[in-house]
């Protein structure tokens, strides 16, 4: 029997499921295109630049954009090695024509260079903002403001609505509210900042050792400054990158203890929930709903929350909290992601599931769990060279996604027996550094046996 991952069963009862063809009551807002917009670390003064104040004011900054639904960032690891080829260093100050450059390269159609300095006990920070699109880039500035330290997410939140005027994608109301949030906070110490920031560098490696570095300086910027609510939660973001699902759990509650209406650490620890091996979903929907109850304009939330409740068989109540993501942010991929696997498990709707799932993929085409969905669908049908070919696309964007890995394996079975032996070998050693993997592992071992057999028949035959 093959066991796949995908979980691409047929759930029991019926749905009507047109409903999600149109976004529920409500308005959406933000432009037709979520503007893709660079980050780089504030610079500091050239006397003492202090690059980990400058990525931690900048990664503040960027907390508030990504709460915004007309802005997209820039993943920073690729606007890092994007400077890096330019011989521009992370953390250093770049020049505007070397952003410009790095911005076209990756598809973005703006720049956001801060400045920062300390005067006494006042922090001053300004910005300049730039719009590459076309052949003339245009520039604006936003005016330095001197401000207490702990009052720099007063003058941030001011940045992003200005950034989104001076792009031509005015936020609106559930943005604003959503941005209003974000910066209610005080700045953390100064101490607590630089800790944070150098955990931010260690998780964008992505190794072991980087996740481990990254933990330990997000819990020491946390002791610093025990109201640090952020570092607790990205402390829990490196812990479930390491697979240290219940090492996670602690950190997200630690953060929901610091902050009880911090609406992103309930949604992480719902996600957690929903994928434990105990498939704790009744927890999950708590979770789920205290996240939308602190956040009514968060539509990941109700994406997590119908996933959840359709999982328990409430497929009417998951199709409820879809539409209501959907009209919130109808740009969302999740949403549509989400809706391409109940289109398919429920109601066996294969087009309109893959329909579902191309949408994903513009609005995001370096979503790789809609793209391994999209691999599914494909083999499920016997489509076994374009299921291949969209495994290697989510590859493209993770080389070491383990579910990528494993289901490229199950899908060279059926054309290559040899190739499946290799793709087998390669997810084994990119599992075996991750301890939720054993269990998959041991299957895996079984299917390389089979192949290895398999292919020594067809070399013999030859």
């Amino acid at each position: 029997m093959e066991v796949t991952r995908g979980g691409l069963r047929r759930l029991a009862g019926a749905v009507t499921l047109l409903v999600f063809l149109a976004p529920g009551p409500g308005r959406a807002e933000g432009p037709a295109q979520r503007v893709l917009t660079v980050l780089v670390p504030f610079s500091g003064p050239a006397e003492a630049p202090d690059p980990l104040i400058g990525e931690g004011l900048m990664d503040l900054l960027a907390w508030g954009i990504g709460r915004t639904f007309g802005l997209q960032l820039a993943e920073a690891r690729e606007v890092s090695t994007a400077l890096e080829a330019r011989r521009a260093a992370w953390g250093e100050p770049v020049r505007p024509a070397v952003a410009v450059e790095v911005a076209r390269g990756l598809g973005a159609v703006a720049v956001v260079l801060g400045t920062f300095r300390l005067e006494g006990d006042r922090l001053v920070l300004g910005a300049t903002f730039l719009d590459v699109r076309g052949s003339k880039v245009r520039e604006e500035g936003f005016r330095e403001t001197a401000v207490p330290w702990a009052e720099a997410p007063r003058v941030l939140e001011r940045m992003v609505p200005a950034l989104a005027r001076f792009l031509g994608a005015p936020l609106g109301a559930a943005s604003e509210r959503r941005l209003s949030q974000a910066f209610q906070r005080p700045t953390p110490a100064a101490a607590a900042l630089r800790r944070y920031a150098a955990g931010r560098a260690a998780l964008r490696t992505g190794t072991p050792e980087g996740l481990e570095q990254a933990a330990e300086a997000f819990a020491q910027a946390g002791e610093i400054d025990p109201a640090f609510a952020l570092a607790f939660f990205r402390q829990g973001e490196a812990h479930e990158a390491a697979s240290s699902r219940w090492r996670a759990a602690g950190a997200y509650r630690r953060a929901i203890h610091v902050d009880p209406a911090f609406a992103e650490a309930y949604k992480s620890l719902g996600d957690l929930l929903a994928r434990s091996p105990r498939r704790l979903y009744e927890q999950a929907v708590e979770a789920y709903s205290k996240a939308v109850e602190a956040d009514p304009d968060y539509a990941d939330a109700y994406v997590g929350l119908g996933d959840a409740l359709s999982a328990t068989g409430r497929f009417d109540e998951a199709i409820r909290e879809y539409r209501r993501g959907l009209a919130i942010d109808p740009l969302n991929p999740r949403v549509h992601y989400s809706l391409a696997r109940i289109l398919y498990t429920e109601k066996g709707l294969y087009h309109e599931a893959v329909e579902a799932y191309q949408r994903a993929l513009a609005l995001e085409p370096a979503f790789v769990e809609a793209q391994i969905g999209l691999g599914d669908l494909y083999e499920e049908k016997g489509l076994y060279r374009e299921a291949i070919a969209a495994y290697r696309k989510a590859l493209a964007v993770k080389p070491k996604h383990p579910g990528a890995l494993y289901a490229l394996a199950l899908a060279y079975e059926k054309v290559d027996p040899k190739e499946a032996v290799a793709r087998w070998e390669e997810y084994i050693r990119a599992a075996s550094e991750l301890p939720g993997e054993k269990e998959w592992i041991d299957i895996a071992e079984q299917h390389l046996k089979k192949m290895r057999q398999k292919a020594a028949e067809q070399e013999k035959r030859r």
